[in-house]
């Protein structure tokens, strides 16, 4: 594969699996339609109940969020390409990943400053 057809494989697994897959898991992302990161927030507060973890705002939201991803990639680092639901597991970490630089992006736009 050269990298012109690697770009042109990268688009459209974009296009075809990363956005199809963000719009159904946006449908369910909180029970508030104002807040998109409820869901986060709320596991984050249950898992940040430590009183030696002290979480901002965006901690607490991408420390579930992160423990989702871990999930997946345990399956994939057991198993590699052997992975049950391998290309499922891949775009929903790729889509986590968009939604950790939203969220970063959001905190970092409300005027916090960067680590």
């Amino acid at each position: 594969m050269n990298k012109v057809e690697l770009r042109n494989a990268i688009v459209e697994i974009f296009n075809r699996k990363v956005i199809p897959k963000f719009l159904e898991k946006n449908n369910s992302y909180g029970s508030e339609k104002e807040n998109a990161f409820y869901n986060f927030e709320q596991t984050g507060i249950r898992l940040s109940t430590n009183p030696d973890i002290n979480l901002d705002e965006l901690d607490k939201r991408l420390l579930p969020l992160f423990a989702y991803m871990d999930k997946h990639q345990v399956a994939l680092m057991q198993h590699l390409s052997h992975t049950a639901e391998f290309s499922e597991r891949m775009v929903d970490n790729i889509v986590y990943g968009f939604i950790a630089l939203a969220m970063y992006d959001h905190w970092k736009n409300d005027g916090n400053m960067e680590n």
